[in-house]
């Protein structure tokens, strides 16, 4: 009985958990679409980093089944910086690395 108990005990606290947040200041043009953002079945992650000396935003979506999809990088002030991955748009060569480290994670599902 002890062991289901603490079996119990175990599972509840590891679905109690929550994943860690990004505690840094998010602009307000960046946490309104990230509010309109995490509502997407699409949506997997919003990443930020430092990219040439200007912070720079990225909602990852899956386009796993998008033939024609991309990913759209930001910065503070919702302009675009990067387009990257899209057919009918160019491509600039400029963009940060996806597979970066140095992404920090704001949200994730």
């Amino acid at each position: 009985m002890k062991k289901i108990t603490l079996l119990a005990a175990i599972v509840l606290a590891l679905l109690g958990c929550k994943k860690e947040e990004y505690e840094g200041s998010i602009p307000t043009c960046i946490a309104e679409k990230l509010s309109t953002f995490k509502k997407n079945d699409m949506a997997i992650a919003a990443k930020t980093m430092i990219h040439d000396g200007e912070r720079v935003f990225w909602l990852q979506y899956d386009m796993t089944n998008v033939g024609c999809g991309g990913q759209i990088y930001t910065n503070e002030d919702c302009e675009v910086v990067c387009k990257h991955g899209f057919r009918a748009l160019a491509i600039e060569l400029n963009c940060p690395s996806e597979d970066s480290p140095d992404w920090e994670v704001i949200w994730e599902k």
